[in-house]
């Protein structure tokens, strides 16, 4: 069954008496990425008991503007891409992908947009370390250490690739909690 975004406490019980029949449920609901969505289920008065029995995937998006091929080019990376980079601890490159402008993109250097994203598959032992009330931080840092691919990641290879710009992923708003 799929539903629309789910706002309320009401909307979420009734989403739990769902996916608590047996049936299979996607709905949308507001969060910064994938183990977000526990907290945010939280916060709608679910109980950790109610989301570990029923939460099974999440896929988190967030959309960036996609670099026109027509006229993308390398240069130098911002100071500001350099700030951010060091300040989530990763390697500075020497060249970025960078918007130009021409005709085929109305000169803005970008055309189109595209996704990034996480997707988290519950396994057994998320399922008990959301019933530990574990937080967002614990749940983040498990994902890493199995080696799931978060949405920072995807978004840097993008960018890394020339389908964005570092500029687009770091206004994304991803986090990267170590």
């Amino acid at each position: 069954m799929l539903i629309g975004e789910v706002r309320s406490p009401a909307s979420a019980q009734a989403c739990l008496n769902v996916a608590s029949s047996g049936r299979s449920l996607m709905g949308t609901l507001h969060s910064r990425d994938a183990v977000g969505v526990v907290s945010s289920l939280r916060h709608l008065e679910l109980t950790d008991a109610e989301i570990s029995a029923n939460l099974g995937m999440v896929i988190a998006q967030r959309l960036v503007r996609r670099l026109c091929e027509q006229c993308r080019s390398q240069g130098a990376p911002a100071s500001e891409d350099i700030e951010w980079l060091k300040a989530i601890g990763l390697p500075i490159p020497e060249r970025v992908w960078l918007p130009t402008g021409c005709p085929h993109c109305n000169d803005l250097g970008y055309q189109g947009r595209i996704g990034v994203f996480e997707v988290w598959q519950l396994t057994p032992d998320d399922h008990a370390r959301i019933l530990r009330h574990a937080d967002e931080a614990i749940l983040r840092r498990a994902l890493l250490e199995r080696g799931e691919v978060l949405m920072l990641s995807d978004g840097l290879a993008k960018a890394e690739a020339g389908v964005t710009t570092l500029r687009e992923v770091l206004r994304m708003g991803a986090i990267l909690s170590h």
